[in-house]
This record gives structure tokens, C-alpha cells and sequence, in this order.
């Protein structure tokens, strides 16, 4: 006999009431005249303004069918037009007053007015929830299970990953242990306290205490999964433990971007890929290469930023580069001219490697259709150094028929990211521990710490057999 499952109706009647974040000032203002579905639009207002990395001023597109699976049908209509008259949210207009919706190529785009943003930036936010189901968590709770239906559908190789998720347990005690830390020593790692960091490690308890509902977001969008594990903080994932008490251990590969941006780089040039070079660099997901092959040329551009990668610290030599450079060349004569520059080599920066590195895919990755004048230095050091891989960023950004261009090279270096970890990195974890759990976060592999050290060594192994990296060299490790 079949065990019983409850209906999907009676699962959505126990919908978990929405955690939401909004500005203390409009909750005080309009607690009681905005419904649940306002409220959780303002919510999705701020996480895009502390999260986005762009000025608080900043006004952010929502596509219309994201919204109606957010806030139903006619969002805007029922929904954002009232928040509008009423002066919390503004639309983005042009010189004539005229919004810059262009239909099916340029989203609405939204941002909360000036008063309230003061509370974004003033770290005066507070927690509004939702009735436990109410219409919001049913309509939230059927967005997350026909996501998790359709990522098992799109790619059933990552089934097993939402049951190993579904397996593990959450060390609530040790949770709080770290949140009190946090609030009284001010500090979570190298950042410091707010406001907002806390309400978020509060969200993160609450989610995952509830993994093995089975109830969390898992959404794989064709190259990479998010799942609620992947959006938790570290520290709260540090409190997971596998169903043998173990906690895990994040084992990370680094500069893991740049890794695989290194082999699209290498199939274009072998392939003699120049034009369609997204569609045809998709066809090489699944295949070896040796990165590290002299093919290209030993003393190349190509050649030294692959050997940077690889065996250097790419982060750190982009950011010499980005302090240390100048406009002004020496010249010897007339076809010939040098520059150059000499540092302590444990010369320290303001920023640290950690906050430099979103700088790095956000000025050099991903940005090269946007600008036009105001060039970064770091952009112009790098156009020095590496002309090559230059030319090839700019080529498939300029081939890119999407509007954000530069979707194209984050679905490919995702794409070849995500098969190595999805993959190859677990069907050997898998082969090697048939009775263990792991969870993966885009670059990285949780492992129970017990066998952290032969996790390691399979993972490094499986990188020298797909990329050509000699396991000696231990890209992949923990912190």
C-alpha cells in the first residue's frame, strides 16, 4: 500500500508566513492600509537596493511575469499604482516625464522614494510578516514547488541534491550562539553590524530549520542552481550537520570565474571560434581540456593570465595593476616605448581581496557594453595587460542579442561551472561516499567535515581530469 502524501491544497493551507524586510518609517506610516502583497513588494524593493551593489538612488527592473508570480495578477494595477499615489514607491520616467517601459525590451523599473530610503541607508529597517496561509504565502509556496518541479524536470541529474538537502538537520543553539556574538561584538567576519544583516541571519534560522519539509527555494535556471542553502550566510550554513551529527566543510575552487572563463577563452582559440561564439562555446560544456597547454603561446597575453589564474593570485595582480597604473610611457625611440612600476611585494591595499573581487567581474567581466566614457583604471591596466582576453569579452558582448549583454558570458563560465560541480565533482564524491550527503553552492562543495581531506583530494583530481590542473596545486580547498 502506498503511503499517503498530503494534497498539494492541504500543503498550501500550511503555507509559512513571509518574512519581509521594509523601512521602519512605512511600517509605522501604513501598517494598517497596505495588504500583504504591497508590503512584500516594498521587501523586494529593498533587497534589490542593499544587495544590488548600486546607489541607493538606483531604480531597479521588475518584469511584468516576475511580478505576477510574486504579487498575482495585474501587479501593477492592483498592487504598485496605489504604493505610487501614495508617494512610497516612484517609477522611472525620462526628460518628457514619459516611463522608459519599452515593451518586450525594457522592463519598469522601480525604486522607493527618497524618505524612505533614508531608512534603507540609516539601517532602520524592521520585519513585517504575512499571515501563515494567507494568499501571499500560498501564491509564494506554489512559486517554490513549481520552481523545484521544473529544475527536476529541466535537469533530473540534481535530484539528488534536494534530497541530500532534505536529509540534513540545523544546529539552531549554535546559530544563536553566533547571532549573539554578532549583536554584542558588532562585527560578523570582516563586516560590520547593521540592522539588516541581522534581520537576514534571522531569516536564514527560520529557513533552514525547515529543510526536510522540503518547503525552500531550489530554482536551477539552465546553468546554475540556487538553492535556500546557497543564499544563507556562511556562518549560518557552518551550523548545518549531516544525519550522522557531522557538520560540513566548504570546500572552495578558486577564482572559479576566471577558471572556466580560461577554458571558454582556450575552446574559442582552438576552435577558431570568432563569430556565434556563445552557442558554439555551449557545444563544449561537457568536454576536457588542458588549460594549461602552451598551444596559445608560452610568452602570450592569454598565456600569463591563464598561468595568473592558476598559479598566482589573479585578484592580486589585478588589483597592482588598478593602483599602480599610469597613462605615461617611456619612450626609446620612435617604434619602441615601455612603463612599468615597482612595489613592496606585501604592499597592502585599502580594499581586500574579498571586497575586490566582485570589482573585478563587475568592471572586466561584465561591463564593457555599458560604458563609453569615465573608464576605470582597473579597465585600462587590464586592456594593457591582457589585450587578448579583452577582445574576446568584448566580442561576445557585442554579439550578445540580449538585453543585459553580458548574460552571455555568465551563462556560459555558469554553465561550464556548474557542469564541473553538478557533475563530475559529485559523481565522484557520490562513487566514493555512496551513504554520504553534500550540497553545492555555485563554487564550492559542502562535505562533512569528516571527510573533508579525501573530499579534497577527489575534488582536485576531478579538476586535473576535466581541466588539465595538476591536483599538486590544490585549487580547491577550504578557508
Amino acid at each position: 500500500m502506498k503511503p499517503s502524501f498530503p494534497s498539494i491544497q492541504k500543503q498550501l493551507n500550511l503555507a509559512p508566513s513571509i518574512r519581509m524586510i521594509v523601512p521602519a518609517t512605512i511600517l509605522k506610516e501604513f501598517s494598517a492600509e497596505l495588504s500583504e502583497s504591497q508590503f512584500y513588494f516594498i521587501h523586494l524593493l529593498v533587497s534589490k537596493a542593499a544587495d544590488s551593489g548600486k546607489a541607493l538612488h538606483s531604480f531597479h527592473s521588475l518584469r511584468l511575469d516576475f511580478l505576477v508570480k510574486q504579487l498575482g495578477s495585474k501587479p501593477r494595477e492592483r498592487q504598485i499604482k496605489g504604493l505610487i499615489d501614495m508617494g512610497v514607491v516612484a517609477v522611472q520616467t525620462n526628460q518628457e516625464g514619459k516611463e522608459t517601459y519599452e515593451p518586450g525590451k525594457r522592463a519598469k523599473a522601480y525604486q522607493l522614494t527618497e524618505r524612505y530610503r533614508l531608512d534603507i541607508k540609516n539601517d532602520k529597517l524592521t520585519t513585517y510578516y504575512s499571515k501563515a496561509g494567507s494568499t501571499l504565502s500560498k501564491r509564494l509556496m506554489t512559486l517554490r514547488l513549481n520552481q523545484k518541479n521544473i529544475s527536476l524536470e529541466a535537469n533530473p541529474l540534481i535530484e539528488r541534491e534536494y534530497e541530500w538537502l532534505k536529509n540534513m538537520s540545523f544546529d539552531e543553539d549554535k546559530a544563536r550562539e553566533f547571532q549573539d556574538d554578532f549583536e554584542q561584538s558588532g562585527v560578523r567576519g570582516s563586516k560590520p553590524y547593521t540592522r539588516q544583516a541581522s534581520l537576514r541571519l534571522e531569516s536564514d534560522i527560520t529557513v533552514l530549520s525547515q529543510l526536510s519539509t522540503g518547503d525552500f527555494t531550489f530554482n536551477y535556471n539552465g546553468s546554475r542552481l540556487t538553492t535556500s542553502v546557497c543564499n544563507a550566510m556562511k556562518q549560518m550554513r557552518e551550523c548545518i550537520m549531516d544525519d550522522k551529527g557531522n557538520y560540513f566543510i566548504e570546500l572552495d575552487l578558486r577564482s572559479s570565474q576566471l577558471v572556466f572563463l580560461c577554458k571558454a577563452v582556450l575552446v574559442a582559440y582552438e576552435n577558431d571560434i570568432t563569430m556565434n561564439i556563445k552557442r558554439h562555446l555551449e557545444k563544449f560544456i561537457q568536454d576536457d581540456i588542458d588549460i594549461t597547454t602552451d598551444s596559445i603561446g608560452t610568452h602570450s597575453d592569454t598565456a600569463m593570465f591563464i598561468k595568473h589564474v592558476i598559479y598566482g593570485d589573479i585578484y592580486r595582480e589585478l588589483q597592482i595593476n588598478d593602483n599602480e597604473y599610469h597613462e605615461d610611457w617611456i619612450e626609446f625611440d620612435k617604434n619602441t616605448a615601455s612603463k612599468g612600476f615597482t612595489i613592496a611585494s606585501d604592499k597592502a591595499y585599502d580594499t581586500s581581496r574579498v571586497d575586490y573581487k566582485p570589482i573585478v567581474l563587475k568592471q572586466l567581466l561584465f561591463n564593457y557594453y555599458t560604458r563609453k566614457q569615465n573608464i576605470p583604471t582597473i579597465a585600462k591596466a587590464f586592456s594593457e595587460s591582457y589585450p587578448s582576453i579583452e577582445r574576446f569579452l568584448m566580442s561576445i558582448a557585442d554579439e550578445s542579442q540580449s538585453h543585459k549583454r553580458s548574460s552571455d558570458l555568465a551563462n556560459v563560465t555558469q554553465s561550464y561551472e556548474g557542469y564541473f560541480f553538478h557533475k563530475l565533482a559529485l559523481d565522484k564524491l557520490q562513487e566514493a561516499f555512496p551513504d554520504r550527503d553534500f550540497y553545492t553552492v555555485h563554487d564550492c562543495i559542502g562535505v562533512p567535515e569528516d571527510i573533508a581531506e579525501e573530499a579534497g583530494i577527489l575534488l582536485n583530481k576531478a579538476l586535473e581530469s576535466h581541466l588539465g590542473i595538476s591536483a599538486d596545486i590544490e585549487m580547491i580547498r577550504w578557508d
